[in-house]
């Protein structure tokens, strides 16, 4: 019998903006060592977290989404920001915020969960930040100083912007270490919304 999988739906970033970020991350891990970083080839864009999924319903979740990855264009964008969740002053998650064509990108992520709304996944409360998540914290941290040394870094970071042209369903498989995604389904995103 097979078993559940943890999925989520994501914007892979390219090899580059993983590369830029990545240089950072041993000095990073070594400075702040209370912190789980983020390896560099698992930074991406979450647009739905699915979570432990039945395999009958996961059988069903790619076709719903090559149709809305159909309808959508590409959408560039860039690293900006950083910040922390829920704040910085007692950051559980730090985060680099993505710019420009956001409205595209969230009108895309409304879309997913809408129609995986219809397949019984709950629907999503929060609104949706566009990020890439750096780190966890187990416990509530004041992280201003970290947040400010990203920021330091993304100014001379050079150009950090890349054309996200499809959408990818990972399966996330954890170990001690930490997790691995695994890449089930990669949708190209169409020629134009209807």
């Amino acid at each position: 019998m097979m078993k559940n999988m943890r999925l989520f739906v994501a914007v892979d970033l390219p090899p580059r903006i993983k590369g830029i970020i990545g240089e950072r991350l041993p000095e990073m891990v070594r400075r702040y060592p209370g912190i789980r970083w983020v390896k560099a080839e698992n930074l991406h864009l979450t647009l739905k977290f699915l979570g432990e999924v039945e395999p009958g319903l996961a059988e069903r979740i790619p076709k719903a989404l090559e149709k809305e990855c159909m309808q959508a264009r590409p959408f560039s964008l860039h690293l900006g920001r950083c910040g922390a969740f829920p704040s910085e002053g007692r950051g559980r998650v730090i985060w680099l915020g993505l710019e420009g064509e956001v409205e595209k990108v969230s009108h895309l992520a409304e879309r997913i969960d809408s129609c995986l709304a219809g397949l019984g996944f709950e629907r999503e409360t929060r609104p949706f930040l566009p990020h890439v998540t750096l780190g966890r914290m187990k416990n509530p941290v004041p992280c201003r100083e970290l947040v400010e040394e990203w920021r330091r870094i993304l100014e001379v970071a050079g150009d950090t912007g890349f054309l996200a042209s499809e959408v990818v369903l990972f399966r996330s498989i954890l170990f001690r270490e930490g997790p691995t995604y695994q890449p089930l389904f990669v949708f190209e995103l169409g020629s134009g919304e209807k």
